[in-house]
């Protein structure tokens, strides 16, 4: 209760649609939010996957521990390749890789990589797809023992400096 974290387990027909209303889902997750509560909601089937079971381990590990704390502003920020993206992201990442990652971006504390953001073209589904200057975040992940301070805001700021994105 301190770490203000709670962890749901979804059964794969318990939780399906065919027993829970559409938005059941969503409503727990914004009324622990209302309370200043994380809610981690784990999937059977992502829990009986053998790639992403240990991940669902790590999420849980270390949102119920205190982690090492890091300022972006005290990162190295660089462009990475597509393949050292993918291969943070087979790691650290719930979804592993995408082939959607063309343009990759990663933070370093004392030469180690600690945190990668991928941006893509906009996929096929989405309505805007063939408009010029349009992008899709497509990964975000840190190594899990650590939270970077102004991460993600300072990766973003540069991905938008670099591309001026519609």
């Amino acid at each position: 209760p301190d770490k203000k974290v709670a962890v749901e387990f979804n059964g794969t027909y318990w939780h399906s649609t065919l027993n829970k209303e559409k938005y059941y889902h969503y409503d727990k997750f914004i009324a622990c939010l209302n309370k200043g509560i994380r809610l981690i909601s784990i999937y059977e089937y992502d829990y009986n996957s053998p790639i992403k079971h240990d991940k669902i381990l790590q999420i849980i590990k270390y949102a119920i521990t205190d982690s090492k704390r890091v300022y972006a502003r005290k990162c190295k920020l660089l462009s990475i390749s597509q393949k050292e993206a993918n291969d943070f992201f087979n790691k650290y990442h719930l979804d592993g890789s995408s082939h959607q990652c063309s343009i990759c971006y990663g933070l370093y504390y004392n030469n180690t990589l600690i945190s990668v953001i991928a941006f893509g073209k906009l996929r096929s589904q989405n309505k805007l797809r063939n408009k010029q200057g349009c992008y899709e975040l497509v990964r975000y992940a840190c190594l899990p023992d650590i939270t970077i301070i102004g991460g993600l805001s300072r990766l973003f700021k540069h991905f938008i400096n670099d591309y001026g994105p519609n």
